[in-house]
């Protein structure tokens, strides 16, 4: 896949416990910014399921990165993930409503197609 596949792709919305089936595939993750790698290429994020996973950047980051983020990028097989973008969102974020939003999607595929992986 390239980049390219990021954005012209479906993405399923997922969290840390739905990487492993994801490996290879594109994904939109929200998290927390917890630990931001002193050479800004790499951050940690607490996911809504309250899980760590590490996100891998093409390049430095140029900015602060804090509070709320969505990454879109693909699930590497280490179920990190390989950064193609991402979305500062702020603080004010209910990642506990998030997680159950994300839950009912995949329980309910047949309704949200992009919830199952099978799909692509």
């Amino acid at each position: 896949m390239t980049m390219g596949d990021a954005f012209e792709q479906p993405r399923p919305r997922v969290n840390a416990s739905m990487l492993p089936q994801n490996i290879g595939k594109f994904v939109c993750l929200m998290g927390e910014v917890m630990d931001v790698d002193q050479n800004g290429l790499m951050f940690a994020v607490k996911t809504s399921d309250g899980q760590r996973v590490q996100i891998n950047l093409p390049e430095p980051l140029e900015e602060m990165v804090a509070g709320t983020i969505e990454i879109v990028g693909e699930v590497a097989n280490n179920c990190q993930i390989n950064c193609q973008s991402y979305i500062l969102f702020g603080q004010d974020f209910d990642m506990n409503l998030y997680d159950e939003a994300i839950k009912l999607a995949v329980e309910h595929s047949k309704f949200y197609p992009l919830a199952d992986s099978s799909t692509f």
